[in-house]
């Protein structure tokens, strides 16, 4: 990865675009769950373990806890964590600074084992862009509603002009025979080489970027914030019920 696209979207590289968007995010999402009575049940639909490890470093360090102290943002919550695919290893609860954890395999598109509102928080971070259709994702946002009380949700603006994936300029508008032969001679972002047209297709037809009225229109009373990049809208959040 260049140094260009390092700066825009590794969240990793402290200074990054990725990191302060995120660092931001995580004060909107720690500000929204301070206002929630405990104990507290989250859904993460298509999350991870490591967000919610980086959140507890972002609010230690922004809420003056010390490392070595349970955080009292923290005392009782408890997280879902709802994938596709669950890693092996990751079947056995864990905790983190008083959070508990608990791993689920199962869509988000269609969750029949969870009953209407039965979480207090449904959270979703830059997931409702990888269920290929928008059919899907109106079944994720419905979903997302039906199962939780409040819910919080982040997804890459369709406009912004660097795909947040591919990281190349106006990916998502070129023709498919262009984006083949783009992935097959270099490496696109987070993605390798990929010299199999039918491979190339599935890793491309699985992200569909939304435009903001279809976020608004499948989250008819959601709040919306804009994350921008050198005053572009990169990305949206929706939220509600808080």
């Amino acid at each position: 990865m260049n140094t260009l696209t390092t700066r825009l979207a590794n969240s990793k590289q402290k200074g990054s675009f990725a990191a302060r968007a995120r660092q931001k995010r995580f004060r909107l999402l720690l500000d929204l769950l301070q206002t929630v009575p405990r104990p507290i049940s989250i859904l993460d639909v298509g999350g991870n373990r490591t967000f919610w490890q980086n959140l507890v470093q972002a609010a230690s360090h922004d809420y003056g806890y010390s490392a070595d102290s349970s955080n009292p943002l923290f005392e009782g919550m408890a997280i879902t964590l709802l994938n596709i695919k669950v890693d092996a290893l990751a079947q056995v609860t864990s905790d983190i600074d008083g959070i508990r954890f608990t791993y689920i395999q199962g869509d988000g598109c269609h969750m029949p084992k969870f009953a209407d509102g039965q979480f207090d928080v449904v959270f979703s971070n830059s997931v409702i862009e990888h269920v290929y259709t928008f059919e899907n994702q109106q079944k994720m946002a419905q979903e997302i509603q039906r199962v939780g009380q409040r819910y919080f949700v982040q997804t890459p603006n369709r406009y912004f002009p660097v795909e947040p994936h591919f990281l190349f300029p106006c990916f998502q508008f070129l023709p498919r025979p262009v984006q083949r032969f783009l992935l097959k001679h270099w490496e696109l972002g987070w993605y390798p080489k990929v010299s199999e047209p039918s491979v190339a297709d599935r890793m491309i037809d699985e992200i569909r970027l939304m435009k903001r009225r279809e976020l608004q229109a499948l989250f008819p009373e959601g709040e919306l914030t804009e994350e921008k990049f050198a005053g572009l809208v990169k990305s949206f959040i929706v939220h509600h019920g808080f």
